[in-house]
This record gives C-alpha cells, structure tokens and sequence, in this order.
C-alpha cells in the first residue's frame, strides 16, 4: 500500500512529461509543414509572376512582329512620309497653280472655322464640294465671310473610298469665278493627298506603337531586373541561416527540423538560381557585358570543371557516370567569365537533372576551324547524356523562354524553361552558335561553339 502511494506522483510526472514532449513534437511538426507551404506559396507566386511575364512578352513580341512588318512595307512604298510635309508640299503646290492667297488642309473645320463646319455639314452632297465666288453675296451666311477671312473660297473633301479624311480649303482675297479647270486641279490634288495622308498617318501610328513597344519592353526588363536584385538578398539570408540552422550553430536539430530546414534550403537555392537566370537575361537583354573592354580570356576547360565541383552535392546523391574533358586541350575564348560560367552550369545540371541513375554525362572540347579562312577559329563544347530525351516536334521550341517539354512534365522534373533560353542569349552575344541533338529514351547532345581568343 506504502509503494502504491508513492508510485502516483511519479506516474503523474512522467504522464505530463510525456504530454508535454508530445505538444514539443506537435508544435516542431506544424512549423516545419508552415515552412513547406510557406516555401511553396514563394515558389508558386513567383512561378505565377513568371508565367505572366511570358505572356505579356509574348504579346509584345507578337505585336513588335506584326508592326515591324507594315513599317517596312510602308517604308518600301513611300521613303519619306511625314503629314507635315505632305500638306505642306500639297498647299505650296495648289496655292501657286491656282492663283490663291490661301490654302489649307483641314483635318477638324470645326475647330479653326467654326462657320465653315457648319456650312459643310449643312451640304446635301458633301462630295460635290462648296465653291463660292463672292462670299458677300451669301445674305443667308454672313458670318462665313468673317469666319474664312477672304472673298472666294472652294472647298472638296479629301475622300478615300467612301471615309472623309477631311477637306481641302483654297481661298482668294477678292473674289474670282471659279472655273472647272480650278475644280478638277484641287480634285486630282485631293485624290493623291487623300491616299497619301492616309500612309502618312498609318506610318505615324506604327512609329508611334513601336516606339510604345520598345518602352514596355525596356519596363519589363527593368522590372526583372528590379524584383530580381530584390529576391536576391532575402533568398540569401535564408540560406545563409538556414546554412547556419543544418551546421548546429544554432542549437542541435532533430531530424524531423534538419528535414525541414533542408526543404527550405533546396527550394531557396531553386529561386536564387532563377534570379540569377532572370538577371543574365536581362543584362544580356540590355547590352551589359557586350563592350569589348569586359571581354576576357576564358578557358573554358577551367569553367567546366568549376561547374562540376558546383554540382557536386547533387552528383553525390545520384549514381551517374560523370566524364570530364582533359586540361589544356583547347585555347582560351573570348568573353565575359560569368556568363559563359552560366552556360556551362545550365548545360551541365539539364543533363544531370534529366538523366536517370546509372546513365552517364559526356563533357567534350575540341578545336574546329572556322568555314572562313580569315575568321578565328572555335571552340567546340558538347554536353552528351543518356536521359529522357525530347521529341523532334518539340526541338525548335527549346530556346524559346520558360518552354518546357512535354517529357519534362511528364517526369515530373522541376524548371522554369529558362536554361537554354540563357544559353541561348549570352552564346549569341559572343558570336556564337548553340545546336541541340535529342531523341526520347536515348538522350540529348548539346553543342556551342565560341571563336577563340586569338
């Protein structure tokens, strides 16, 4: 009895400890899953972001395509159409031919000669013009005569089909009959101004959207460029801590909190790799880095094998044969060093990322001679693997920006579809070419080459 007494306490203890490491444990479990969702909430909102973007370009670049096209058929068809000088060339023209004080292209009557519109509008044929010998004989319209300033003025509308374009007015200080030779000279004139005016306009628009096109366009890239810079510094704080958090610098973690963290890791490591691909992209978009005096030797050999020790916590965790090119084997190429490190790195972890275990990546460099004699010659890089693979219907759509393959989907591999986009990008501004080989279930051979150094 004396033992079952003391036995109480103790069993109470221990039963609150228990409820007490259950709650720890219930309260450790919640967190890391609100880290998760708040890890994948980051990533789906700037994924979101990203789609948009795409579209919004793909809109510009389907608009820049279509006004390009009638700029250039305009600009075949009439060299220099400026309204401006148009009516200007057409009223110095008539003016002298006809013996007038004035004449005028009037595009709105009613705002400069209010008196005018009104007659216009009041014309049962409209295309018969007005023409008026003396405008003091009009008792029924004396303001006209105070509204045009003149004594005889004709009047024809500039007419392109059946749409009126406006009017083209010719007046005399003292008044004159008008003759039929007058009528069909200002006609045969407002034939031509009619059309031309017409081009004129439509160049001016289609200058005026592109010049709209370029400056949405530089926006864009400048708002990239802008949420990139701002991701960025937050994403490395939470690696740098989260670094600190697996390293115990912290305090110890359990399994379950070293889970967590490494989830958090992984998918800030994801978006500080977006950034950087945003950023090159819009760097490269911009023009930065393409001046000659940022331009370097680089030994490309050196960039590989530097990209391989950068995915090396990822090969450690995967069974791929992995084959590297010999040091000093190809010459030195010219260009920026962190861009062509990029490419590199893109190139090297597709091929990883989409080849299964037990598959092998095959990095090559070799000299080729360029086609031209006079030209330098090139460096070759290919990057071979054994993955999945992507359809030819699919192939001319890889460079394309945030495009992904079917295959890629399929398996469920992450991306965002901006690593051959880059690629694409920065081998183009140093003058180079970049080819992709890929049958499904065989594998994919990509391949840039860069003119060397010297």
């Amino acid at each position: 009895m004396l033992d079952g007494v003391q036995g109480g306490p103790v069993e109470a203890e221990r039963a609150s400890e228990v409820a007490r490491l259950r709650q720890r444990l219930t309260r450790e479990r919640e967190a890391r899953r609100a880290a998760e969702r708040t890890g994948e909430a980051a990533t789906t909102a700037l994924y979101d972001a990203l789609q948009d973007l795409r579209a919004a370009q793909a809109d510009l670049v389907e608009q820049a395509g279509r006004e390009r096209l009638v700029a250039e058929l305009v600009r075949d068809f009439r060299q220099d159409l400026d309204p401006v000088k148009l009516r200007d060339r057409a009223c110095t023209g008539l003016q002298a031919a006809l013996g007038v004080d004035r004449c005028e292209v009037l595009a709105h009557p009613w705002v400069d000669h209010p008196a005018l519109a009104t007659r216009l509008a009041a014309l049962t044929e409209p295309a018969d013009g007005l023409w008026v010998d003396d405008l003091e004989d009009l008792e029924d319209d004396p303001e006209l005569w105070e509204d045009m300033g003149g004594a005889a003025l004709g009047c024809e509308p500039i007419l392109v089909g059946a749409d009126y374009q406006g009017w083209l007015l010719v007046v005399s200080s003292t008044p004159r009959t008008w003759a039929g030779r007058d009528r069909a000279l200002l006609r045969g004139i407002v034939r031509d101004l009619g059309a031309s005016l017409v081009q004129a306009d439509a160049w001016e628009q289609q200058a005026q959207t592109m010049r709209r096109l370029r400056e949405l366009d530089q926006a864009k890239t400048d708002f990239v460029a802008t949420v990139s810079h701002e991701l960025r510094t937050p994403l490395s704080s939470i690696r740098g801590y989260s670094e600190l958090l697996r390293e115990g610098m912290l305090g110890a973690l359990s399994s379950e909190q070293d889970r967590a963290v490494e989830v958090i890791d992984r998918n800030a490591d994801r978006l500080l790799r977006l950034v950087g691909d945003l950023l090159t992209l819009a760097e490269v978009d911009s023009g930065a880095g393409s001046h000659h005096e940022a331009l370097e030797p680089v030994d490309l050999t050196a960039v590989v094998h530097d990209s391989h020790r950068s995915l090396l916590p990822i090969l450690r965790a995967r069974r791929l044969e992995v084959v590297l090119p010999e040091r000093g084997l190809v010459p030195t190429v010219l260009g920026v060093a962190s861009h062509l490190d990029r490419v590199v790195l893109n190139l090297l972890s597709n091929a990883v990322k989409f080849t299964e275990d037990l598959g092998r990546v095959v990095v090559e460099l070799c000299l080729a001679d360029a086609p031209d004699p006079t030209r330098p010659a090139h460096v070759v890089l290919s990057v071979r693997d054994s993955g999945i693979g992507i359809s030819r219907e699919q192939q001319h759509r890889l460079f394309e920006r945030f495009f992904r393959s079917v295959e890629a989907q399929q398996a469920a591999i992450q991306g965002t579809g901006l690593g051959l986009a880059v690629c694409k990008a920065i081998v183009d501004a140093h003058g180079g070419t970049i080819h992709v080989d890929s049958e499904v279930g065989v594998g994919t051979t990509v391949t840039v080459s860069l003119p060397t150094a010297v």
